[in-house]
């Protein structure tokens, strides 16, 4: 049997429409430069990645399906069913299998070896040929950073660092469907938003609901139709309804067993949506953490008081987050940790459940200074966390880092990094008299130079 000889590939040379920026890639058939890894082609050419993420921000909109074109909902849900089917399987068995292949911990250096290299894609095609090949890359990337994550957390850590287990699959996993040709598509018919795609050897026509809890992702999926925003990826999945909400869909059991229940199927669009034209202007802003309150905002070389954020529940929220892990670890006896579930699961559940909350609140905190600086015409913000003791602990990495991204493309520094002493010398006078504000604000005279009646025990023992 001859082998095939592979023939050696051209180099060639991608360049960036947006910086000008070069790059080493392979050329194509034509002879062209193919995409780099972390580029993307557009309608105006290739750009990189700095340049692509300053051009476009992605979003994810979901929006129920009201009723499929030309077809039934027993013939559409027979359809799902099947894909989902797949999509579970095939997440349940890469993941055992990318756990089989993993050397694990060393136990004399108490180190992770190396995971071993893994064509996942190859494996997946072999043992799921009827799933497409644009799902199963787009699955197999998802699942291997999904155990990545979770890999440390588990074998290092024992569990010790949120998740005490790997992650599972349940019926229905969300079956994703790649973006590229005309695998999925979305058109405007009169007053109908119809959404067409390719599932199970088959084109479907659906109709996507509309109305005014959905204007945001309405206004994202016209931006689609009209050519400004790029399309990702289509995941098709469904959420768990009531029959008293009298919206079209479908009822199937539960996994395992029990009765029935209605379902409710969702299209999930990933997009890329170019980021909008944000006013700024010359003015300096100053955001500074206090001892005594989360944020206050104010315009340097003004007297008013300024933009602040307390954060009085979310202050409690995170006291009572950290006492219940100290108790609940206190209570986890050589007896209790060979449960499965019970408290380490316990533990896990409340972890996520704290970052997620926590997660959320940067979100909306970061977009709220943004929107108040816009307002404001604010060209460049300083930030100074020196004394923000407020909270007994927060992320302040991926605050920093959501508002630099929200804020584009208003300047995000802090005031550590400034070289220009007069401006840091006006910033000193703005940041001490916005601390003499907060005192004044809150009572607090020469005889509690400790602050001790605003700690979060002291809050906590007079609620």
């Amino acid at each position: 049997m001859k082998t095939k000889t592979r023939k050696p590939s051209i180099e060639a040379c991608a360049r960036c429409s947006g910086c000008g920026c070069e790059a080493k890639s392979k050329a194509s058939k034509s002879g062209d430069a193919k995409v780099p890894m972390g580029w993307k082609r557009t309608s105006e050419g290739m750009l990189c990645r700095s340049c692509m993420q300053s051009a476009y921000r992605t979003v994810a909109c979901a929006l129920p399906i009201v009723k499929p074109l030309g077809a039934t909902w027993d013939e559409f849900g027979t359809a799902l069913r099947t894909a989902w089917e797949r999509s579970t399987s095939l997440s349940t068995w890469a993941m055992a299998r990318m756990h089989l292949a993993d050397p694990g911990l060393d136990a004399e250096k108490k180190k992770l070896h190396p995971m071993p290299e893994l064509n996942l894609y190859a494996e997946i095609r072999g043992r799921f040929p009827d799933v497409p090949c644009g799902t199963v890359a787009a699955m197999a990337q998802s699942l291997r950073s999904k155990y990545m994550s979770a890999r440390f957390g588990i074998m290092v850590n024992n569990g010790k660092g949120g998740r005490s287990d790997w992650p599972k699959f349940r019926y229905p996993t969300p079956f994703p469907i790649r973006a590229q040709g005309s695998e999925w598509a979305v058109a405007k018919q009169g007053q109908e938003y119809i959404l067409s795609f390719n599932l199970c050897d088959k084109r479907w026509d659906v109709v996507l609901r509309q109305g005014k809890d959905f204007r945001r992702q309405i206004g994202m999926v016209d931006q689609l139709i009209g050519g400004d925003a790029l399309k990702c990826e289509l995941a098709l999945y469904s959420i768990r309804a009531n029959d008293g909400d009298r919206r079209s869909g479908m009822s199937e059991r539960e996994p395992g067993g029990g009765e029935r229940s209605r379902r409710r199927v969702m299209a999930k669009l990933v997009l890329r949506i170019p980021r909008t034209t944000k006013r700024s202007g010359d003015r300096t802003m100053v955001l500074k953490a206090l001892p005594h309150s989360f944020l206050v905002a104010r315009m340097a070389g003004q007297t008013s008081n300024g933009w602040w954020l307390h954060g009085d529940h979310q202050m409690r929220r995170i006291a009572q987050h950290r006492r219940m892990m100290r108790r609940m670890s206190d209570d986890m006896k050589s007896e209790q940790r060979s449960k499965r579930g019970g408290l380490q699961g316990r533990i896990s559940r409340q972890s996520k459940k704290h970052r997620d909350y926590m997660k959320s609140f940067v979100q909306t905190t970061a977009a709220s200074i943004v929107s108040y600086a816009q307002r404001q015409h604010v060209g460049r913000i300083v930030f100074d966390d020196r004394k923000g003791e407020y909270f007994e602990s927060f992320p302040w990495f991926e605050f920093w880092a959501y508002l630099k991204e929200k804020a584009m493309p208003i300047e995000v520094v802090s005031v550590s990094t400034f070289k220009a002493e007069k401006e840091l010398a006006e910033l000193e006078l703005v940041l001490a008299d916005m601390a003499n504000r907060e005192d004044r604000r809150n009572g607090r005279n020469d005889d509690d130079k400790d602050g001790s009646c605003n700690t979060v025990a002291g809050i906590l023992a007079g609620a």
